[in-house]
């Protein structure tokens, strides 16, 4: 499994309202693959940058997803191509399970 951190320039005084819907915009696509086992959206405003990590079974799955006319989404939204990291992930039998910590924070919140 591999992780891509993406990240692009947003224009000056973007938020975090503009940068989630380029998110969701120019990540439709990578949603509906079955190769990709989870997304979040980022956000840095002080640096004016957007983007998401995205986890996928695998290297090629995430070449696939990111050919060229993702490139030329993100670049028309946000008006600069993204930047992508790609690192492999490594097994770790002691890691926490994200979904179970997330479910019982919003549990925690009532």
């Amino acid at each position: 499994m591999i992780a891509e951190i993406v990240t692009y320039s947003l224009a000056a005084g973007s938020d975090a309202e503009t940068a989630l819907d380029i998110y969701r915009r120019t990540s439709r696509d990578a949603e509906q693959n079955i190769d990709l086992v989870r997304s979040f959206p980022l956000f840095d405003a002080e640096r004016g940058l957007a983007g998401g990590i995205f986890l996928w079974r695998s290297r090629e799955a995430a070449e696939r997803a990111h050919g060229e006319s993702y490139w030329e989404s993100v670049r028309a939204l946000a008006g600069a191509y993204p930047e992508i990291e790609t690192f492999d992930l490594l097994p770790d039998d002691d890691l926490v399970d994200t979904d179970a910590v997330a479910d019982e924070a919003l549990y925690d919140e009532e």
